[in-house]
């Protein structure tokens, strides 16, 4: 199998439908070298007859169907890796779009360890631009990753074999930003394809992103959980990255301090930008952390 398209699913009855529909920019030439896993995380609505429905007009012949009790997308996402066969793996959510056939992504690039294209940013069903890929080399991952997070997982496309480490499932949130932290041979060689738009995300009330306070509390959670965990291989200015998240974490939920973090150098400088927009607007423009994280 050449590619597993793993897609979490907790109550998305209003974009499920859209999301499946996406698939079928695969070419059907193509269709028998992808299996679609689909993980149902406890779904209290109609997701599994969409879903049903979808399936049963056979245009996949490799279709995975898991359903568990409500663990979080850390843990579906999990589920989805332990089925996974594809010598490739994409991660798509419930609420989003494929929007290119991802094996001719994969064949102009067969040597690389990770692929990285272009998404496209809409916010309530209207288009509000583009995000185009970023490089991280292997060599300079944790610079990158404790500045934030590159690239959103619906722009990338990885080699199987090259995920050492799986979803973190006491993160309710963020998860993919501790994942990708945690696999560094993922960039081994990273190749970018910045003309190709590879997925539509989707921001909306319902998105997990709105909800500031939580993600400020989990995001200094994951900093410090960070700083513990990498303490020897971090220097000194990914060491203040994450100390930096961290108050970046506490100002998002509400409380004050942050600026015992404003002398923290050296450090990422885009992110030590963020830090003081947080600081004086306490996060309250979400558009900073979309657009932004």
């Amino acid at each position: 199998m050449e590619l597993s398209i793993i897609i979490p699913v907790y109550d998305a009855e209003r974009t499920l439908a859209r999301t499946l529909r996406s698939l079928e920019h695969i070419a059907p030439r193509h269709r028998d070298d992808v299996e679609v896993v689909l993980v149902d995380d406890g779904s209290n609505d109609e997701s599994s007859a969409i879903a049903d429905t979808f399936f049963a007009a056979g245009l996949f012949p490799h279709v995975h169907r898991r359903a568990q009790a409500n663990a979080g997308s850390a843990a579906a996402r999990n589920a989805g890796l332990e089925i996974a066969t594809g010598r490739w793996l994409y991660l798509l959510d419930a609420d989003d779009e494929l929007a290119c056939d991802p094996i001719d992504v994969i064949a102009s690039a067969p040597d690389a360890s990770v692929i990285g294209c272009r998404i496209e940013l809409h916010r309530h069903g209207t288009p509000r631009g583009q995000r185009r890929p970023r490089h991280v080399s292997r060599s300079g991952h944790l610079a990158a990753f404790t500045a934030g997070h590159p690239n959103f997982s619906q722009a990338l496309i990885a080699r199987r074999d090259h995920v050492d480490v799986p979803f973190d499932p006491r993160w309710p949130t963020l998860e993919d930003w501790v994942f990708w932290m945690s696999n560094p041979r993922v960039f081994d060689r990273m190749e970018l394809r910045p003309e190709v738009t590879l997925a539509i995300i989707h921001a909306h009330g319902a998105n997990k992103s709105r909800l500031y306070a939580r993600r400020g509390a989990v995001r200094s959670e994951i900093a410090e959980a960070m700083l513990r965990r990498l303490d020897d291989r971090l220097t000194p200015s990914a060491r203040n990255n994450l100390r930096i998240q961290a108050g970046i974490g506490r100002l998002l939920r509400g409380e004050g301090g942050g600026w015992r973090e404003l002398g923290r150098f050296p450090c990422n400088p885009v992110l030590y930008a963020k830090l003081w927009v947080y600081f004086v607007f306490r996060g309250r423009f979400g558009l900073v952390d979309f657009y932004g994280r």
